[in-house]
């Protein structure tokens, strides 16, 4: 069963910072690599994923929902991708953090998924947009971590 949320998430990044804030939002992420697209004459890189709604945990809270997010990067020179070798299109993806790097003198916007996963984004500029998509959902479970 669907339900209606007061606030959908709609958010800019445009530096490390703000990078860091749509990390935690997007992680534990799901998606199929069918949901992932790169349009090299755009420039922009997008998935469709099926996050966690982390911005509604406290304490006290109960509540454990997902909802469907678009996820955009503009001004991206290139896409590499590791770990996707063994990948059948049925199997999914973990996102678990996003981190923004500087390597020489590129700009590089690197995804981590499980399992040693990653797609990493040669980006010209900082210009990433994250947007909640339709309703959200109760989730069976709340994402679980293990400190290391």
């Amino acid at each position: 069963m669907a339900r209606q949320r007061k606030d959908k998430l709609q958010l800019l990044a445009k530096d490390g910072d703000d990078i860091a804030v749509i990390s935690s939002l997007m992680q534990d992420a799901i998606l199929y690599p069918g949901d992932v697209m790169w349009h090299p004459q755009d420039q922009q890189f997008v998935m469709v994923v099926n996050r966690f709604c982390w911005e509604e945990q406290s304490p006290a809270s109960q509540t454990k929902s997902r909802i469907h997010a678009a996820f955009r990067v503009d001004y991206v020179r290139a896409v590499k991708k590791r770990g996707f070798e063994k990948f059948g299109d049925l199997d999914y993806l973990n996102l678990l953090a996003l981190e923004l790097l500087q390597i020489r003198a590129k700009q590089i916007l690197l995804l981590n998924f499980s399992s040693g996963r990653a797609i990493r984004l040669e980006i010209e500029k900082v210009t990433v947009i994250l947007q909640d998509l339709g309703e959200s959902w109760p989730a069976k479970n709340r994402p679980f971590h293990q400190n290391a």
